[in-house]
């Protein structure tokens, strides 16, 4: 999505590191709910939604990866306010925060998960589709798509 947005590589290199970690927080989760194969619960889904706050709290308290922390507090956030965990909304998600947010959920849709099988990017894109300018910046959506047009033509050549 960065390169498609046309970030320099050492941006592009930042962004994925805080891809990297941010679901780092799911690591104060218990393995009991994480992969549990059916419907979670209320309390197990409000437990789930502490999980940006550890990511924030882990990273930020690494020197090195301290400016990354927003991106993993924010990456449940919702352009319309209904995310979690803080209910921001609009420009108080920053365009990064937004960029990892489209990758993770694309990503956790088109893999297998304990509940469900992996969808095909169509069906991904259509879920998500519905989503944009609530769930998802447009922009990045935008060049999702275009970043994986192009990786099938190089495929196909």
């Amino acid at each position: 999505i960065a390169e498609a947005l046309g970030y320099e590589a050492t941006k592009r290199r930042w962004l994925h590191r805080a891809a990297l970690l941010h679901d780092i927080g799911k690591l104060a989760i218990s393995n009991t709910i994480l992969d549990k194969p059916a419907k979670l619960t209320d309390e197990e889904f409000a437990v789930i939604k502490t999980h940006p706050v550890h990511s924030q709290n882990i990273i930020s308290g690494v020197a090195a990866f301290a400016d990354m922390a927003d991106i993993a507090g924010h990456h449940h956030e919702r352009i319309d306010g209904k995310g979690y965990p803080h209910g921001l909304k609009g420009d108080e998600i920053n365009f990064e925060t937004r960029i990892v947010t489209t990758a993770d959920v694309f990503d956790a849709l088109t893999a297998d998960r304990p509940y469900r099988k992996a969808m095909t990017p169509v069906e991904a894109f259509a879920i998500m589709d519905k989503d944009i300018g609530t769930a998802f910046d447009p922009t990045c959506i935008a060049a999702l798509k275009s970043a994986l047009r192009r990786a099938e033509l190089a495929a196909a050549a």
